[in-house]
């Protein structure tokens, strides 16, 4: 240090104090007026570098600031220790300000991140400006890409890995029902069935054009009006059969005339015919007990008998003869002798008495469209159904054992009664699902039709309701949790024909919320199909049935009620037909479409009424006010359209409601998310000639020659095929595309690349942000406390 240095701006030399040798410790002293001022001694340093300036730096400390003797020892002690760089300065004995500025240096000079040392250390203002610029672009472009890196992750894509997998796949749950879901010589005797079926035929007959009116009368009589196959019938008689039949009779003496569709009611009524199923003639016919049981000689390719042979052959078969012998035909004894009006199933011989209210609850209306007019008695006869019992409905429709009667899986036969479960369905009537087992799994063994499902189904198309239209089969392929919906997504297969059904599966998972909208698990609290996991058809279902049951205090019966709500009634307006008003609301008022008195009062009284009614249709009516004139009423809008023919048409409750709310799975009514884990079964559909001529199988009764029984089993019976078409199948799976792993990853980068900050860096920040609202806050609590103090002694 230069000894010609001036201190703290003053010109005059001030020496440095002198030690004293002889005091204890060496300890300076301040010079006096007796000491000699000059040169300092040999002993004396000159240069505080010369100066143990730690030892010095140390008593100074021992004193306090007011303790010194003069000004210039104090500014000597502040000399010595700024000289003195490598000498740590102790902040908790600095001013409050001060000590906030001595920790921003300190962490300028010590901290990690890059540039911000350069900042500390600038030699000049220039440097700083140029560093202050760096560091601000660098911040906003980090900030930039740390924005566009948050954006990012809460966009929460997704990504879709699509995996082949060749493992044995499990075998899905196989739901097969009968196109006529009752039985006509069961549901015949139904009151409301023979009602609807009445006006059915009424309306059938009426829409029938005057060219095929006696071609439908034919149908009718014959019962086959909706199952007529149009199948080549022999060419000759002589290809006939008699067979016995009972049938109800009108009788005179011991002759007697058949009545063959009618249904008995007392047993008195019934005779016994010769049959000929190819010409359907019934003759001759005898009360029962003119019948004999008895034994032939001979009986021929028409199983007409002989009681003694004339050829000489001899067959002795059993047969029933006609008192007199003089007609016998060939009776097997084990067999069930066959009923005519099964046989002829319904022969639209409905003659109920039908009300005109309840024939205007049915809906027909003015229906001329025969499609229409069947869809139109489908659904009536659901309605009527869904008043009985489960039961008492499941024991009109087709037996278990009735319609499956050949079954294999894996080339092995299956136990019908094991391997099927009964499902009631209200379009199809008793359905059975194989593999209904949620505990036992069953797979292929290998691929083709011969390793998987293999069932012959009887239809039984002579009792058909005549309201199907169609012959065969319903097959619903779906997951064993879930309800198959076989009037949604079942596959028709038509008698006559084998048909295959090829399989491959996928397997879907879905992210659930926040990276998808997808149900996790098992069905939400009011899903009606109970028993069975989540899925979007039944959700929508019982979105649709609650909003059909809060708008007509009903449940629409093709689908399960809610809670203790009944189903709506067949012939019940009230549920089915509930009217709001006449052909419009302006009728309803008294008004009519033309100018009218009637006071903006009055109408304004029964908006609220007016505004909750038909709020698809919206027009303009002109409307006269006593006391202003004509006006305009824009939301006075008729309910229906005016029709001439019918000024007083009300509006069903169902059909009003389905057509307000449109397609139920585009309705913003009803949100049904997606499942997050689905099964998803994709089809292939082959088929073929069933049977051929060269098989020879039997099936319930049929003992005729085989190309007879052939004919029968086309008429009435299917073979399914249902397998897998490889054993492998797809999986797709949804993952999330930018996690919070990768978020971090790019954050981290973006803070490296820009700033040259890491985690212990951020460390670093996060420390100095502690030290220094540590600092704030005990300043500003021992302020608090010394304010207290004060006002504590002054108040004493």
């Amino acid at each position: 240090m230069d000894q010609n240095r001036n201190y703290r701006g003053r010109s005059e030399f001030k020496p440095y104090p002198i030690r004293n040798p002889e005091e204890p410790g060496g300890n300076f002293r301040s010079l006096n007026e007796n000491d000699t001022v000059g040169p300092p001694p040999s002993y004396a340093p000159y240069l505080a570098s010369d100066t143990d300036i730690l030892k010095a730096a140390e008593i100074m400390t021992t004193y306090i600031y007011g303790e010194s003797s003069n000004d210039n020892d104090k500014e000597i002690q502040c000399d010595l220790l700024t000289e003195d760089g490598g000498h740590e300065i102790d902040p908790t004995r600095l001013s409050y300000k001060e000590r906030i500025r001595w920790h921003l240096k300190e962490f300028c000079y010590k901290t990690s991140s890059h540039g911000i040392p350069m900042l500390g250390q600038a030699p000049n203002t220039a440097y700083r400006i140029v560093w202050i610029l760096l560091l601000s672009g660098c911040a906003f472009t980090f900030v930039y890409q740390a924005i566009a890196v948050v954006d990012k992750y809460y966009r929460m894509d997704k990504i879709t890995d699509i995996q082949l997998k060749f493992d044995t796949a499990p075998f899905p749950a196989i739901t097969l029902c009968n196109l006529n879901p009752y039985r006509d010589s069961k549901i015949r005797d139904e009151e409301s069935i023979n009602k609807i079926l009445s006006v059915f035929k009424k309306m059938m007959k009426k829409a029938a054009g005057a060219a095929d009116l006696e071609e439908l009368e034919h149908a009718v009589e014959e019962g086959k009006f909706s199952l007529k196959l149009n199948r080549k019938r022999r060419e000759t008689e002589s290809k006939g059969s008699f067979e016995p039949a009972n049938s109800v009779c009108n009788c005179e003496d011991d002759e007697c005339e058949a009545d063959a569709p009618k249904i008995p009611t007392d047993s008195d009524q019934m005779c016994i015919c010769a049959f000929d199923r190819l010409t359907h003639d019934a003759w001759p016919c005898h009360p029962r007990e003119l019948w004999l049981n008895t034994t032939c000689q001979h009986c021929d390719d028409h199983k007409f008998c002989q009681k003694r042979s004339k050829t000489g052959e001899r067959h002795n078969a059993p047969c029933l003869c006609e008192k007199g012998e003089s007609f016998c035909m060939m009776y097997d004894r084990v067999a069930k002798i066959l009923n005519l009006w099964e046989f002829f199933g319904s022969s639209f011989d409905y003659n109920a008495e039908v009300s005109d209210e309840e024939t205007e609850a049915l809906g027909f209306g003015n229906m001329t469209d025969e499609v229409a007019i069947v869809t139109k008695a489908k659904e009536n006869i659901i309605f009527a159904m869904s008043a009985l019992s489960e039961q008492q409905r499941r024991a009109m429709s087709q037996a278990k054992h009735n319609l499956i009667h050949k079954c294999s899986f894996n080339g092995k036969p299956c136990d019908i009664d094991k391997d099927f479960a009964i499902i009631s369905d209200p379009t199809f009537g008793n359905c059975f699902t194989f593999n209904y087992n949620r505990s036992d799994f069953k797979s292929s063994l290998r691929a083709g039709p011969m390793y998987g499902l293999r069932v012959m189904l009887f239809v039984n198309a002579s009792d058909y309701l005549p309201t199907s239209e169609a012959v065969g089969v319903r097959l619903t392929i779906h997951d064993k949790d879930e309800f198959p919906f076989p009037d949604t997504f079942g596959y028709s297969a038509p008698t006559g024909y084998i048909s295959s059904f090829g399989m491959r599966m996928k397997k879907m998972s879905r992210l659930p919320a926040p990276y998808g909208d997808c149900i996790a698990e098992g069905a939400t609290s009011n899903y009606v199909y109970k028993g069975y996991t989540y899925s979007t058809e039944g959700c929508y279902r019982t979105c649709f049935q609650q909003l059909i049951i809060d708008r007509c205090g009903c449940g629409d019966p093709r689908f399960p009620s809610i809670g203790h709500h009944q189903h709506c009634q067949v012939f019940n307006k009230e549920h089915r037909k509930k009217a709001h008003g006449h052909a419009s609301l302006i009728g309803a008022l008294g008004l009519t479409v033309t100018p009218t008195c009637f006071t903006r009062t009055a109408l304004n009284t029964n908006r609220p009424c007016i505004m909750g009614l038909a709020p698809y249709e919206f027009k303009q009516v002109g409307v006269t006010d006593g006391s202003n004139g004509p006006i305009s009423v824009a939301w006075l809008r008729p309910f229906f359209h005016h029709d001439n023919t019918h000024p007083s048409f009300p509006g069903t409750c169902l059909e009003q409601s389905t057509h307000e709310l449109g397609d139920i799975h585009g309705s913003f009514k009803c949100r049904c998310q997606q499942p997050c884990n689905q099964t998803i079964y994709t089809m292939s559909y082959s088929e073929a000639i069933w049977p051929s001529q060269s098989l020879n199988i039997t099936l319930g009764t049929c003992e005729e020659e085989p190309e007879i029984c052939n004919e029968q089993y086309q008429e009435n019976a299917a073979m399914l095929e249902v397998f897998y078409e490889a054993l492998n199948f797809e999986t797709l799976t949804e993952s999330e595309a930018y996690g919070v792993v990768k978020m971090l990853a790019d954050f981290g980068g973006q803070l490296g690349l820009w700033s040259g900050v890491s985690f212990m860096t951020c460390c670093e920040f996060v420390c100095l942000g502690c030290e220094l609202l540590y600092m704030v806050i005990m300043h500003h609590w021992k302020k608090y406390k010394f304010k207290k103090h004060e006002e504590d002694n002054n108040f004493q």
